[in-house]
């Protein structure tokens, strides 16, 4: 019932390291020491290094933070790009280029391909709060926030369209 992506990350690693616990496990865990390093620069970008050091160890240390990283779930990989997603929109509220939109859309469109719709519950966040910065003016702030959206849809829609536009007879097992 989700998209595949958290699942080809686990078997990539199979492939690479062979059927084995840890092969399964450790992305999990690079994946929750990532969403760290993430929420410390966030925090740290406004708040300076203890404070980034504080919301580091906070998410760090949280009980469903330990336990999804310590799980086979799409979990960790959501969070991953959702703060993803949050992390690049910070970088253009920064200096305004609309690159870091378009990225933070195609951040969504991952999670999107991780667990669905869970993924969109940043958007409007992110939109509010671009709206209302729009470091170059609403009218290019409101481009280039459709800029992120689209990025956002044709990631979010590759998967599938894949799915579709392959034949029924040719495709596995889906759901």
């Amino acid at each position: 019932d989700k998209p595949p992506l958290a699942f080809w990350v686990q078997a990539i690693f199979v492939r690479v390291f062979g059927f084995h616990p840890l092969a399964i496990l450790v992305p999990q865990a690079l994946m929750g020491i990532a969403s760290v390093l993430l929420v410390y620069d966030l925090v740290r970008r406004r708040f300076g290094r203890v404070g980034g050091t504080v919301a580091g160890l906070v998410l760090a240390t949280t009980p469903i933070a330990v336990a999804m990283s310590r799980d086979n779930n799409p979990d960790e990989l959501l969070t991953l790009a959702c703060l993803a997603a949050v992390w690049f929109t910070v970088r253009a509220f920064e200096d305004g280029r609309t690159r870091w939109l378009a990225l933070s859309g195609i951040a969504v469109g991952v999670g999107f391909e991780t667990k669905m719709l869970v993924a969109f519950v940043v958007v409007p966040a992110i939109a509010l709060a671009w709206m209302y910065i729009a470091p170059r003016g609403l009218l290019v702030g409101l481009r280039q926030l459709a800029v992120g959206g689209v990025a956002m849809l044709a990631t979010a829609l590759a998967w599938p369209l894949l799915v579709t536009l392959t034949p029924a007879s040719d495709r596995p097992y889906i759901a």
